[in-house]
């Protein structure tokens, strides 16, 4: 999956951003190979927390590091040169009303990925493990 098609991964891996969106490396073990895999994915902060979303271009699945992170929450998280371990948690409710409220006006595209889906689109925190 990461590989000559993903030439902003070794750009992440220095703290990149990508059409006016940060960049984070994010590890999770395979559900079905345990292997670790590594995508880069745009991030949003808000109040010192860090948030990713499982927007898949608003197809109607999750993407495969999403159905990863709610099979094993502990995740390994890479901004710039600095790593470390979070847990994944997907939001739910009234939390994930407000922050998709945040992350969809500061990038707009995610709100014709969700009129474009017949899911939720999940919204994930990535909090200090």
């Amino acid at each position: 999956m990461v590989g000559a098609s993903l030439p902003q991964l070794e750009d992440a891996r220095r703290g990149y951003a990508l059409r006016w969106l940060n960049v984070l490396l994010l590890t999770t073990k395979g559900r079905k190979t345990g292997a670790l895999r590594t995508v880069p994915l745009p991030y949003f902060v808000y109040d010192g927390r860090t948030f990713i979303v499982a927007s898949f271009t608003g197809l109607d699945q999750n993407p495969a590091w999403y159905v990863n992170l709610a099979e094993d929450p502990e995740v390994g998280v890479q901004i710039g040169s600095r790593r470390r371990r979070c847990r994944a948690v997907t939001l739910g409710g009234k939390e994930r009303e407000r922050v998709w409220v945040l992350i969809s006006r500061d990038w707009v595209r995610y709100r014709a990925y969700e009129r474009g889906t017949r899911r939720e689109i999940p919204v994930v925190e990535l909090a200090p493990a």
